[in-house]
């Protein structure tokens, strides 16, 4: 079967290739396309996904971004992915900065919750996520993978320095990286530093229960007290 015929027999692989577009569903992990076939389809494969791309990153439609990133591994040319991971480069660089930016703003604990809890998010999204995990074996990839992990637990540690016990907010913006940070697959030091904050966050976590539960109880105790006193003033 000449490769002209491979892509039109082969729905999925048609509708990438041809209608540039992808369905969350598409599995190309079974097929076992030739060096040959992906030289010859990667200009229109290149082209599929710039279309892809540019039209669901603005809609953060991650989850087709991160499908056509996946069919690459089996579909692309490493001349290709390359070229991919440049273009995608840039989201990665916003990430960093973001966190940076967080960073920045920790001088003033009391002010911008919203804004370093929407940073955080932003710069640690799923889409993140998928390419630092899949693609840091490429070496911009692994870069900017040790630049966004260090720079969020860099963070957590300057958090925890300033003492959160004294402040919700801060306790809350660890915890939200902390737990963005849990899926990240992390250097041994990195995860060193990973798990001392976890420790941090769950003595933390202990300690509001255990005052949660102290106040239930005094306010158990004042409603007996109270309803003691009515009790004496009734028989009075």
């Amino acid at each position: 079967m000449n490769n002209e015929s491979v892509i039109e027999n082969n729905l999925a692989l048609n509708n990438l290739l041809i209608n540039k577009d992808i369905k969350v569903s598409y599995d190309f992990s079974k097929d076992n396309f030739s060096a040959e076939f992906k030289e010859y389809i990667k200009n229109m494969f290149y082209e599929s996904f710039n279309i892809i791309y540019d039209k669901n990153i603005v809609t953060q439609n991650h989850i087709k971004i991160i499908t056509v990133l996946e069919s690459s591994k089996y579909l692309a040319t490493e001349e290709i992915i390359r070229k991919i991971l440049n273009k995608i480069e840039y989201g990665l660089e916003q990430s960093y900065n973001n966190l940076e930016s967080v960073k920045n703003v920790l001088k003033f604990p009391e002010v911008g919750y919203e804004y370093k809890v929407q940073r955080i998010n932003n710069s640690l999204d799923y889409l993140t996520e998928y390419i630092l995990n899949n693609f840091d074996s490429f070496e911009n990839i692994h870069n900017y993978k040790e630049k966004i992990i260090d720079s969020s637990l860099d963070i957590c540690e300057i958090v925890s320095k300033n003492n959160p016990k004294k402040n919700n907010f801060l306790y809350a913006t660890n915890e939200v990286l902390i737990k963005r940070l849990q899926k990240f697959n992390k250097s041994e030091i990195q995860n060193e530093r990973y798990t001392a904050q976890l420790k941090l966050i769950n003595k933390k976590r202990e300690q509001i229960n255990i005052g949660y539960k102290i106040s239930i109880m005094m306010f158990v105790i004042a409603i007996i007290i109270i309803l003691l006193r009515i009790g004496k003033f009734a028989t009075a």
